[in-house]
Formats: structure tokens, C-alpha cells, sequence
């Protein structure tokens, strides 16, 4: 009989556990030798869920910067303060605002407020020799947006001051190519096999060539290869020197 109760309360406590029991302690023996003893307590879990959630969701990531590779050779348009600004971040390029051009046409005659200058980390500096001033641009990529859009810290169009963070929605962009008035006036920096190349795109503009600078790093164009002559819809040519294309 005793065997009998044993084995039977061994198999509840068995099936309490399995039904998720918190707690099933091992009595100490009773007194008199009356046999093994055991207490255990259970919950089970309640049949409806939470209305509202145990924990606050962590918040979306920052979007990404954009490495500088991906951006070079691109040109954004992005509106803000009711103007359009016109940003190309790369060696040569330059940022250029059309006040008043709120819905941001592409084919606009801008007012130059930035020339390139350099890059560190995420971030592209330009200035604007003569008149002084100068600009900050980062760039994120975020595919939710349609277009770029700018983030203004700071703007100061008098002392043409600003620091912009602009938003695109990819790094790479909708690449297309440059037509004349993207580029006539203009100064390109790049190189071309173990040569680094600079082209001016304007009258008297030269084609220069720091031989064996492969990295861009000296910058001393003591060969002039040809003489820029015109600008046709996407194509500059230049004649005269030692190489004419």
C-alpha cells in the first residue's frame, strides 16, 4: 500500500511538472517514519495576452553615409529655404544655389557659393576663394525618400556659409550625362591609369598631366597635352599640344 502511494503521488507530481509547475520540492521524512512526504505549487499561465507590449521597441537605425566612391561624378538637386542648391561632391565640383527656385529645376544658372576642397571622413568641405566663406556637405542614404532632400544646420547666404546634410535615395543615383551647362566654367581632377589628369572646361582651359601621379596626391601638371576649343551637348574637345580628342 505504501508503494502504491508513493508510486501514485510520484506520477501527479510527474504531471505537474510537464503542465509547466514552478516549484516541486522534496519534503524532508515525516516524523514516526511514516513514509516520504512532498509539497509542490504551480501556476499556469494566464489565458489572454498582454494588451500592451513588456518592452519599448528600439528605434529605426541612422541611415547610412554614403561612401565617397558611390557619390563621385554624381550631381543632386535638393530644395530648401526656398531655393534650390545644385551639389556635386567631387574633386572640381562645386555648390551652387538658384534663389527662389523652390520646386528645384535641374537646368538652372546658379550662383556659385562653394568650390571643392577636400574630403575627411563623410564629410566634403568647399570654399569660395575672393569672396570668402565656406560649406560643409554629408551624405545619407535613405530609399525612402523620392528625392534628395537637405538637412539645414547652418546657412548663411551672405558670408555663403552653410552645413547641409543631404538625404538621397542612393548613394549611387540616377546617373546620367553631363551636358554643357553642368560643366562649362569648370575644373576636373581624376585619374587616368598611372596619370593624373586636369581638364579645364572654359576658354584657355588646358588638358594637364601630372605624369605617374596615379593617386592624384601631387597635383603638379607641368604637361600641358591640348588646349580646350568647344563644348557639344556631352562631349568638350580639345585640339593643339601634343594630343587632340
Amino acid at each position: 500500500r505504501e508503494i502504491m502511494k508513493f508510486v501514485s503521488t510520484f506520477s501527479v507530481i510527474f504531471m505537474l511538472l510537464a503542465l509547466n509547475s514552478l516549484e516541486c520540492v522534496q519534503a524532508r521524512n515525516g516524523k514516526g517514519g511514516k513514509g516520504v512526504q512532498y509539497s509542490y505549487s504551480y501556476e499556469f499561465p494566464t489565458s489572454l495576452p498582454s494588451s500592451e507590449p513588456s518592452s519599448i521597441p528600439s528605434p529605426a537605425p541612422p541611415a547610412p553615409y554614403c561612401p565617397p566612391s558611390e557619390l563621385d561624378g554624381q550631381t543632386f538637386y535638393a530644395p530648401a529655404l526656398g531655393h534650390c542648391f545644385k551639389m556635386t561632391p567631387f574633386n572640381g565640383g562645386r555648390v551652387s544655389i538658384n534663389v527662389g527656385d523652390a520646386k528645384c529645376k535641374e537646368s538652372f544658372e546658379g550662383r556659385v557659393i562653394g568650390v571643392y576642397n577636400r574630403r575627411s571622413g563623410n564629410k566634403f568641405f568647399y570654399d569660395k576663394k575672393g569672396i570668402g566663406g565656406n560649406g560643409v556637405l554629408s551624405f545619407k542614404e535613405d530609399p525612402t525618400v523620392s528625392a534628395p532632400t537637405i538637412k539645414v544646420i547652418n546657412f548663411n547666404i551672405v558670408n555663403n556659409n552653410y552645413v547641409f546634410e543631404v538625404t538621397v535615395p542612393s548613394c549611387e543615383g540616377k546617373k546620367r550625362d553631363c551636358l554643357r551647362n553642368d560643366v562649362v566654367g569648370q575644373t576636373f581632377i581624376g585619374s587616368v591609369g598611372k596619370n593624373c589628369l586636369e581638364v579645364e572646361l572654359f576658354t584657355g582651359g588646358k588638358l594637364n598631366v601630372d605624369l605617374g601621379d596615379k593617386t592624384c596626391n601631387d597635383r603638379k601638371f607641368a604637361f600641358k597635352a591640348s588646349t580646350f576649343d568647344y563644348i557639344r551637348k556631352n562631349v568638350a574637345t580639345f585640339t593643339g599640344g601634343l594630343y587632340s580628342g
